[in-house]
């Protein structure tokens, strides 16, 4: 399926990945993990991320605990 597309937009998941490993476009949405170290590496891809000051905030380091505990970022 993902052949059949010329851009894929989703969230930080595994079609990303699946999908960067083909020719297709892949536009990777971010909420509270960085991109630093999910996106997709490929060339097609793109990770689009806010950036905010207490992003990444719910991570495997603090066993998916956010601190602000209000998730504004999501």
């Amino acid at each position: 399926l993902y052949t059949r597309s010329d851009v894929l937009v989703t969230n930080d998941s595994g079609p990303a990945h699946f999908a960067s490993m083909t020719p297709i476009r892949v536009v990777t949405l971010f909420g509270p993990e960085t991109p630093a170290l999910f996106a997709a590496r490929s060339p097609n891809a793109t990770a689009l991320w806010a950036g905010i000051a207490c992003s990444p905030c719910v991570n495997a380091y603090n066993n998916r605990q956010s601190v602000c505990r209000n998730n504004l970022c999501m």
